[in-house]
């Protein structure tokens, strides 16, 4: 059992430095129970909860608190804790995100600001600025800041088209001198019923081969959130579920991955009455 739960830790740290296996470091950055259940899509969507984990760019703005906490691929090592924070102040969606991941041989930790700002009433413009903490055993530690800024437009009544660009300027981990990587997103977001909301986003980071991330969200009697999600390139597979409340929400994400296994993310949102 002992060299199983090595060799899990082993194909995580490889995936940390060699990212075509599977993520870039910082990966983990963003990934809240609503966007891990959708693959990673969402880049259009209008609600804080699933988009500003990729665009800054969100014309919804509940006035919320989520946590989240997570063991990546069932080993308790791998915790995954995040706290966000989202509200409205005067023109400006204002959001926030703390969150913290690590084990003995490897943390990290990011701080990010994020505020959109509406140009018409069909067009969001946003940018986020985020601290990032890294630690690696071997490696060193280091304290960078990060960047992105994000667009979304409303085309017609039903469909919704984003864009986000991270990571812009030539930041890097100082000693070592690797760049963080930029990334890009486009995205859309459809509504053909009330109920139902479906989502494709094309992603693309500096020096790996572009992904295609899909899901869908249907609204179950207004009490029952369902969320479903794919990524063909990583092959990764995703699902989960909100259950409604009139302040709460709690919601629950799955995720396999083809190399790490199974990972199971639980969270809880609460409204603050403004």
């Amino acid at each position: 059992m002992l060299e199983f739960v090595k060799s899990k830790k082993l194909l995580f740290l490889l995936s940390v430095f060699f990212p075509h296996f599977t993520f870039a470091s910082f990966e983990i950055y963003g990934n809240n129970v609503v966007n891990i259940a959708l693959a990673g899509a969402g880049c259009a969507a209008d609600e804080f909860r699933i988009c500003a984990a990729v665009n800054p760019a969100f014309a919804k703005c509940d006035n919320s608190f989520t946590l989240s906490y997570r063991r990546l691929f069932g080993l308790p090592e791998l915790q995954h804790t995040s706290l966000s924070f989202n509200r409205p102040i005067n023109k400006f969606n204002c959001g926030s995100e703390l969150y913290y991941f690590g084990f003995s041989q490897y943390s990290e930790s990011a701080l990010s600001f994020s505020a959109a700002y509406p140009v018409t009433r069909r067009l969001y413009i946003g940018g986020r600025l985020s601290l990032y903490q890294l630690r690696i055993t071997g490696y060193g530690s280091t304290l960078i800041a990060g960047g992105g800024v994000g667009m979304q437009f409303r085309a017609f009544d039903t469909l919704f088209l984003g864009m986000a660009a991270d990571n812009l300027s030539d930041w890097r981990i100082s000693r070592q001198n690797d760049k963080l990587p930029f990334k890009f997103t486009f995205g859309a977001a459809y509504q053909p019923d009330a109920n139902l909301h479906i989502f494709a986003d094309f992603y693309q980071e500096d020096r790996f081969p572009s992904e295609i991330k899909c899901g869908l969200e249907y609204n179950l009697l207004r009490k029952i959130v369902l969320r479903m999600g794919v990524s063909p390139q990583t092959d990764i597979f995703a699902c989960g579920m909100d259950l409604l409340f009139p302040q709460l929400k709690f919601c629950y994400a799955f995720r396999n991955h083809p190399y790490l296994g199974i990972e199971h993310t639980l969270g809880v949102s609460m409204r603050i009455p403004n």
